[in-house]
């Protein structure tokens, strides 16, 4: 198999282990396979790394935000009692 078709399933592995990045084990799988090829594949590491960004990391901070906005809550009402 040339370059071009082990390239085509980097990027398979790749889609799909975004697909399911929102799982912690599976975000760890996706960042040990990044780790793994950045050196062999560069630009293609880099553009799921985006990918990622882009996908993914918008919702982890607005499930951050509802988690520090419940927690802030929880502790004011407490306080108020």
């Amino acid at each position: 198999m040339g370059k071009g078709g082990v390239m085509e399933e980097r990027s398979h592995l790749f889609d799909h282990l975004l697909d399911f990045a929102y799982d912690e084990k599976i975000l760890n799988l996706y960042k040990r396979v990044c780790r793994r090829y950045l050196y062999i594949y560069p630009n293609c590491v880099k553009f799921y790394i985006e990918e990622y960004r882009e996908m993914w990391e918008d919702e982890n901070e607005s499930i951050s935000e509802q988690t520090m906005t419940q927690t802030h809550h929880r502790g004011f009402a407490s306080n108020e009692n």
